[in-house]
């Protein structure tokens, strides 16, 4: 009895491997980053133009004495850059607060391939969602040359790569909260922001000069934690405070029974 041969099938499984190990495009992971330089300012005055065609300093977007929140994004993104801004808008909405009266908001592209109309076109989009009417100063969408986005994304320390063989950038999903002078406060991460975070970054980068006097008393007993990337519950001042509570009740029963002890031996 003669074993069926499996060279056949073994060409093929070997042409199928070849096919998927072509079809992979590795990203260069080396060079997308992001290092931040939290308490450092960004040029403000590099050029930017926003979507009407108006170029200025990126200084007049800010000075209005409201904290500031950046994303970096390219407008021909086939996918992360609209989580990133679709996630922002959700927290934007969830949070009562209103951009262009408590804090403002501004998107740059990092591709100087990108044009005034493709910018227009984004922040309309994003201001529907937000309830915004287009006519408003509120979320310029900016462009600028390579020259001038270099030294934006140096300064927040915003790395990205081209992708081999396309149009697109591998690069982080993160957005950046300024405060009025454009001092770099927070990076807050991922595609999705709890609004709690978003507005207690937006609280922290004023100084206490936006929000509610809850928010500045809950900035008290939250901290950011870099670990988990999220403001939370900073036990650590109720501990203290709770030890020492302790340490003065305990302090003053044992100064009673140290006044009852002379009591009694008078």
């Amino acid at each position: 009895m003669t074993r069926p041969c499996h060279l056949p099938l073994l060409l093929l499984l070997c042409l199928l491997t070849h096919v998927a190990r072509a079809e992979v495009v590795e990203l260069p992971n080396a060079q997308v980053d992001v290092v931040e330089h939290l308490g450092e300012k960004i040029p403000l005055d590099v050029l930017v133009t926003d979507q009407n065609g108006r170029r200025a300093p990126l200084a007049e977007h800010f000075g209005q004495g409201r904290p500031v929140l950046l994303s970096l994004v390219y407008y021909e993104c086939p996918s992360l850059c609209g989580l990133v801004s679709q996630g922002l808008v959700k927290a934007m909405a969830a949070i009562d607060l209103e951009v262009g009266r408590d804090y403002e908001a501004l998107t740059l592209s990092f591709d100087p391939k990108d044009t005034v109309e493709a910018a227009h076109l984004k922040r309309s989009s994003f201001l529907r969602a937000l309830n915004v009417t287009d006519s408003t100063a509120a979320w310029p969408f900016l462009t600028a040359d390579a020259s001038a986005i270099q030294k934006v994304t140096d300064a927040v320390g915003f790395k990205y790569a081209p992708v081999p063989g396309s149009r697109d950038m591998a690069h982080a999903a993160v957005v950046f909260v300024l405060a009025p002078d454009g001092t770099l406060s927070r990076y807050l991460y991922g595609v999705s922001f709890p609004p709690r975070d978003l507005r207690f970054a937006l609280v922290e980068a004023s100084a206490g000069k936006v929000g509610t006097t809850l928010d500045r008393v809950l900035l008290r007993c939250y901290r950011y934690d870099p670990a988990t990337r999220r403001y939370a519950f900073f036990i650590s001042n109720y501990i203290r405070i709770g030890g020492l509570v302790i340490l003065l009740f305990a302090g003053g029963l044992l100064y009673r029974l140290w006044r009852r002890e002379l009591r009694s031996s008078a």
